[in-house]
């Protein structure tokens, strides 16, 4: 038999504010492990990756920033690289990353499910997101960051993107 593989095309958003802070999202499927992730979605059928970007910003957050440059990209697979079945569905997906500069750490709107609270902080334990500085991201050990490599993606930001000026500033 041969293999069965989809491919999911999925665009992430590394929306970065004026003091230089990571906006990520809990991860609230697995609450015994904190998991931190940036903003992203699987592309709609005949969506390019801008078009996309700029719907999830705006569905995910409710900022209107413009989009910067693709930052990364990254792709893989669900099956095991030992696993040698090839009458196994997998799913192949590909990412790419954007950078967003935000001008001002401003409230943003989380696209909820209905019923769910939209709030930056749901009690102390579960925060639904958060600005993450560079030393936080590395200092943090209780939390995972999905991908692991944030920090890393978030330093060569701050290193390579100059600061923005204070005049502009993001629409919610």
């Amino acid at each position: 038999m041969t293999q069965l593989q989809e491919t999911r095309r999925w665009v992430r958003l590394v929306i970065v504010n004026a003091e230089g802070e990571l906006l990520l999202f809990a991860d609230r499927e697995e609450p015994q492990v904190q998991r931190w992730s940036v903003a992203g979605d699987v592309l709609l059928p005949e969506e390019d990756y801008p078009a996309a970007a700029m719907r999830i910003l705006e569905q995910k957050t409710g900022l209107c920033c413009p989009l910067g440059p693709l930052l990364r990209e990254h792709e893989g697979s669900d099956r095991p690289p030992t696993d040698s079945t090839l009458d196994v569905a997998t799913t192949h997906w590909f990412e790419r990353y954007f950078l967003v500069r935000c001008p001002d750490a401003v409230d943003i709107t989380i696209d909820e499910e209905p019923g769910e609270q939209a709030e930056e902080s749901q009690g102390d334990d579960h925060p639904a997101y958060r600005w993450w500085s560079l030393a936080d991201l590395y200092k943090d050990t209780d939390n995972a960051f999905t991908p692991s490599w944030l920090p890393e993606l978030l330093a060569s930001v701050l290193v390579s993107e100059p600061p923005l000026p204070s005049s502009l500033s993001a629409s919610v």
